[in-house]
């Protein structure tokens, strides 16, 4: 099978609520074995990484929209 690149991007930052990396999206677990993983395991932990950025970006962009809506004056 073909090698799979790394998703790590350097940021490591762990979310403390969510427990995964906000850089990568991958859980502690995830980072700790990936060097002893399968390819298509590997691809199968990006996927479920980009999901979790995507939820993340989600959560930030509603909570952006909410406090701007409460701030705005009637």
């Amino acid at each position: 099978m073909t090698a799979v690149t790394s998703p790590c991007i350097a940021v490591c930052q762990l979310d403390a609520k969510q427990r995964y990396c906000t850089g990568c999206g991958r859980c502690t677990d995830e980072i700790a074995r990936w060097g002893h993983t399968d390819p298509e395991d590997q691809r199968q932990i990006i996927a479920r990484a980009t999901a979790r950025l995507s939820s993340l970006e989600e959560e930030k962009n509603q909570s952006s929209s909410t406090s701007s809506q409460e701030n705005r004056t009637p």
